[in-house]
């Protein structure tokens, strides 16, 4: 499996950053009427000009992280995020970009 690239780890600092500090750019992706193909495009632009969007940590963080590490980071326990949480959280980033939206 190849290394994370300089720009998916620029992508991902940032949004690591974002949810230490709860100051993600937008919240949420969705436009209503948009075709799944003009949302990906968005997504992309958007992340491609270094943008943070909680709905994209949201969704690679509850599908890569164990929830022990979701609860342990959580603002209502310890806000503490593992060391286990960042790599996987890292390699759920990676994948997503270099399957879905083609940024390596």
């Amino acid at each position: 499996m190849a290394r994370i690239t300089r720009l998916q780890k620029e992508i991902f600092d940032l949004h690591l950053e974002a949810f230490k500090n709860n100051s993600f750019k937008q919240s949420s992706f969705t436009v209503e009427g948009e075709t799944p193909k003009q949302t990906l495009k968005r997504l992309r632009d958007a992340l491609m000009k270094r943008e943070t969007i909680e709905s994209v940590w949201n969704y690679v963080w509850t599908k890569e992280v164990s929830i022990t590490s979701q609860v342990m980071a959580s603002n209502q326990t310890f806000r503490h995020i593992t060391d286990k949480a960042v790599v996987d959280t890292r390699k759920g980033f990676k994948n997503l970009l270099n399957s879905r939206l083609n940024i390596r």
